[in-house]
């Protein structure tokens, strides 16, 4: 409830761009598809790469980091000059919240303690758009 009132309030002082929870898929999942997510129209997407940062994150398994479907995560973004606003005032409410990276570019880029990995966003995109064609063999 903490969480969902916090996230609430930021969204209403205007601080928040965008919201995403990580409960299908886990935080790799929610990430790429915040990268390809926002359509303009119909096969127009605006894609939008993130470098992120997650080689601090040293004492949970890579799989249950990048792919665990637990409750209460939520990844947001903001202006960068709010950043850290949006993280103190998340702390002083007792939710804990910490920096993953940067939006922008053509790439999503995930850095962990045991490496690196980058993918275009035009082909999480592509995957994304036509994978059941390509299922059904159209």
């Amino acid at each position: 409830k903490t969480l969902h009132s916090t996230l609430l309030g930021l969204i209403h002082t205007g601080e928040i761009k965008s919201a995403h929870d990580c409960s299908e898929g886990g935080l790799a999942v929610t990430l790429a598809e915040s990268c390809i997510a926002q359509q303009t129209a119909r096969e127009t997407p605006r894609l939008i790469g993130a470098q992120i940062d997650l080689s601090g994150t040293k004492d949970v398994r890579l799989d249950a980091l990048l792919f665990g479907e637990t409750q209460n995560r939520i990844v947001i973004t903001c202006a960068p000059l709010n950043a850290t606003k949006v993280i103190e005032r998340a702390k002083l409410m007792g939710v804990p919240a910490q920096r993953l990276g940067t939006v922008g570019g053509d790439a999503l880029t995930v850095k962990t303690a045991t490496g690196e990995f980058t993918v275009p966003v035009a082909e999480l995109h592509d995957a994304w758009w036509n994978s059941i064609a390509r299922a059904m063999g159209a």
